[in-house]
């Protein structure tokens, strides 16, 4: 089966992006965080959660056979998203993630993957200690038929909503074996879905704010073409 495609040609990047208000009330509806929001009732985009890495990117891939699919829906997932903090001192704590896009996936749900050289050396043969790519199906385990059987992912895993981030900018090295690491699927049917830009919700310091991440996944299909995307 052939791998998804790597898109190659990002859009400009673009760090931070207020969504008029919708994901001040998401934090409150998912979790019932008291964090403020800035003076205009909007998230704020000037947090210290910073997505390293320059411009944008994503992938895109089509639908597998109707028959492999998990209930109504095929995932794909966008990884290698490394987040971190600007300021040592202070933890984020992450409350959930949007997509943009026309047509927009079915839905969008994240983990967030830590790796450290302890967990690379405590993995289990067969796994992969290296950031995602891009991967048909769910992570960490990619499980699903239609997947494609890529390595299982070692580290730390676990869901988006409420895991923290704490790790300062200044100390991610350079051997790619530290790192936390943002994981983003989305979910589509036989119309396939295009998610351009994914928002993170996001508190700190009882402040709420938003990241935006400008990484693209496009899930072709009837309504998902390449007079869509050029990822189809």
């Amino acid at each position: 089966m052939a791998s998804p495609k790597l898109l190659t040609s990002p859009p400009a990047r673009s760090r931070y992006a207020a969504r008029a208000g919708v994901l001040a009330v998401l934090c409150a509806v998912l979790t019932g965080c008291d964090a403020d929001t800035g003076d205009d009732g909007h998230p704020r985009e000037d947090g210290p959660l910073t997505l390293s890495g320059e411009g944008g990117g994503g992938v895109g891939d089509y639908a597998p056979p109707r028959r492999k699919w998990v209930g109504d829906t095929w995932a794909l997932t966008v990884g290698g998203l490394a987040l971190c903090v600007d300021d040592p001192d202070v933890t984020v704590t992450l409350q959930g993630a949007t997509a943009t896009g026309d047509p927009a996936p079915q839905g969008v749900t994240g983990v967030i993957r830590r790796m450290t050289p302890a967990l690379r050396e405590a993995a289990a043969p067969g796994e992969s200690t290296a950031p995602l790519l891009g991967a048909r199906g769910t992570p960490p385990q990619f499980a699903e038929s239609y997947s494609g059987n890529p390595d299982p992912l070692a580290g730390e895993v676990q869901p988006l909503e409420d895991a923290t981030v704490d790790q300062p900018c200044s100390t991610r090295t350079g051997s790619g074996y530290d790192y936390t690491e943002l994981l983003l699927t989305a979910y589509a049917d036989e119309k396939g879905g295009l998610a351009t830009s994914f928002d993170i919700t996001y508190t700190a310091d009882d402040e709420t704010y938003v990241l935006n991440v400008p990484w693209e996944i496009a899930m072709c299909g009837t309504e998902v073409d390449a007079d869509v995307t050029p990822s189809c």
